[in-house]
């Protein structure tokens, strides 16, 4: 005799999930504020601009005629400068790219990936991207930076670690370790 199936789980809401996700990576202030604010100020446009050429920490260009380490780097910081502007339009996503963050699935397809970054309601509350530094082994990219998070005034700082591999010049999987840190001082 065949046991019955267990019936599925309670389907919840993609706004759920995202909150969740959200509320692991962002805390739970931001999140609240996030859903109490009756309005959510647009967050500024942010594509990094070329640092000059001797600076150990220079942002990439986004120069898709750049050398193919160069375009690499492009590639990630295309994807961070999303994140703020909402914008992936320049985002060179693959078909099937993953994204983890702190060991939970949060990217399943490069379609969703880049709605994602569009509209999720779990990047409106990234205020600014600070203090970048990407660097290339091979056809990896990993990227630090500080991400300010909140809605209206600053609420929290997070250090994030992602690495990007990519497949032929695609962004194929993305891992980041997000750490909250005490608040640490705009320029």
């Amino acid at each position: 005799m065949t046991p019955a199936p267990l019936p599925d789980p309670p389907h919840r809401p993609r706004t759920a999930r995202l909150a969740t996700i959200a509320g692991v990576t962002l805390g739970t202030a931001a999140v609240c504020a996030l859903v109490t604010a009756p309005t959510a100020a647009a967050a500024p446009s942010h594509r990094p601009t070329p640092a000059p050429a001797h600076s150990p920490t220079a942002a990439p260009a986004h120069d898709r005629t750049a050398a193919p380490a160069d375009h690499q780097i492009a590639a990630a910081a295309s994807y961070v400068a999303a994140l703020v502007d909402h914008d992936p339009s320049s985002v060179p996503l693959h078909p099937a790219a993953t994204r983890v963050e702190n060991g939970v699935p949060t990217g399943f397809s490069g379609p969703q990936i880049r709605s994602d970054l569009e509209y999720g309601p779990q990047y409106r509350v990234i205020q600014r991207i600070r203090d970048e530094r990407y660097r290339r082994t091979g056809d990896t990219v990993t990227a630090d930076y500080l991400l300010d998070v909140g809605v209206g005034a600053q609420l929290a700082t997070a250090r994030v670690h992602e690495t990007f591999e990519l497949v032929n010049g695609l962004i194929k999987t993305i891992v980041a370790a997000i750490a909250p840190v005490p608040s640490v001082p705009a320029p």
